[in-house]
């Protein structure tokens, strides 16, 4: 009988179980540790927080001139109008570093700088912000910090198989690049608007159908900490499968075809 499965299935699936791994600590904190639901957000905002920050050095490798006709998605620093004048004209000037690492290219850096901007207001909102029962900096435990921490070392794990190992810095523009980490902080943000408004108006509904005494069991309960992470862990888990098959298929389709950075030169 001849299988069905795709030559090197199996290694992509086992490539991708140290990312399911990682992932799965925040509902391990919530059932053994105890956590609530800001702690859980308060890990993934960190994971968002050091994928910009990951992605932003690694964009500063990316050999390809930036090309912005075609594009959907235009990032911080640039528009229909921004002319990118010479520098991105002709052939870019590299500056080497000491040991394994492939050259740096200044012209890069006044888009990593944007994009840094944009994640320290996106990552500082809900961090300051006077927002009620959201209190970021409150939940940043030793625990919450070594759950981020092990996502974070499987992202840096990926970015040294996929775009070091591969070589990919030689076929993409730093605009490609940073698309990656901003294009995933718009939909996990998407995702947590859309929950935090249908939760509020769950726990509402509770409060109004069965009175304060159920509304308080609810929302101190372990019931409500354990869905919210199901919800926030599936839909990383999703994001982080969609841009591990984005890197393999050059079509992907689907979910994975949002996270797939536009190329204009292929058009």
């Amino acid at each position: 009988m001849v299988s069905d499965e795709r030559p090197g299935a199996r290694e992509d699936l086992r490539e991708f179980l140290p990312v399911v791994c990682s992932n799965l600590l925040p509902l391990g904190g919530v059932i053994l540790l105890g956590w609530e639901v800001v702690e859980v957000l308060a890990t993934y905002w960190i994971e968002m927080a050091a994928m910009l920050v990951v992605y932003s050095a690694a964009a500063l490798f990316a050999e390809r001139r930036i090309v912005l006709d075609g594009r959907s998605m235009l990032l911080p620093g640039v528009s229909d109008e921004t002319d990118l004048g010479q520098k991105w004209e002709g052939e870019p000037r590299p500056t080497h570093l000491p040991g394994p690492l492939p050259p740096v290219y200044r012209r890069n850096a006044f888009m990593v700088f944007m994009s840094l901007v944009f994640g320290a207001f996106w990552v500082g909102f809900p961090v300051f912000g006077d927002f009620p029962y959201i209190d970021l900096a409150s939940a940043v435990s030793p625990t919450v910090l070594l759950a981020a921490f092990g996502i974070v070392v499987s992202q840096l794990a990926e970015i040294r198989r996929e775009f070091f190992g591969k070589r990919r810095y030689e076929e993409m523009s730093v605009h490609m690049v940073l698309e990656i980490p901003i294009r995933s902080i718009v939909f996990m943000g998407t995702v947590l608007l859309i929950l935090h408004f249908f939760g509020i108006l769950l726990l509402l509904g509770i409060h109004e159908t069965f009175g304060p005494s159920v509304f308080d069991t609810v929302l101190t309960g372990r019931v409500l900490a354990v869905c919210y992470a199901l919800v926030v862990m599936v839909a990383m888990l999703a994001v982080e499968w969609s841009r591990f098959w984005a890197h393999r298929e050059p079509d992907p389709g689907g979910l994975a075809s949002w996270f797939t950075p536009e190329d204009p030169l292929e058009e």
